[in-house]
């Protein structure tokens, strides 16, 4: 008689750090990490690095959104930090370190409800 034992197949943990922070919150706030941590595995990314940064590129230049906007709103970083992204996108999805801001300029890129706020906010000015 053989037993059998099912291996179950997680899904790769996000770490709670600075960048996560910034798409869920402050950290001992009431966000509940692992709810965003969820959210940005169950939403892995299809596109490569590169792939996303010339498409956010080409986004922010037919929208005439400059970085600076982008950048404080939607990853709650300064234009600098984008800019770095953008010029030096790794040739794969980092398991660590930026890997919740990839997966964040990835959701935008796939969410026109997002978009939409963003270019209407800059039109407005706020």
């Amino acid at each position: 008689m053989s037993t059998h034992s099912k291996t179950q197949q997680t899904a790769p943990e996000v770490p709670v750090n600075e960048n996560t922070e910034a798409m869920c919150g402050k950290a001992g706030a009431a966000t509940n990490h692992s709810n965003c941590e969820a959210k940005a595995v169950a939403n892995e990314v299809t596109a490569s690095p590169k792939e996303i940064t010339a498409a956010l590129s080409k986004w922010l230049l037919n929208k005439g959104i400059s970085q600076r906007l982008f950048a404080s709103k939607i990853l709650n970083r300064s234009q600098r930090s984008l800019s770095d992204y953008l010029s030096k996108p790794p040739d794969q999805m980092p398991k660590t370190h930026g890997r919740v801001i990839w997966l964040t300029l990835d959701e935008f890129l796939k969410s026109k409800s997002q978009q939409d706020a963003l270019v209407s906010e800059f039109k407005t000015g706020n």
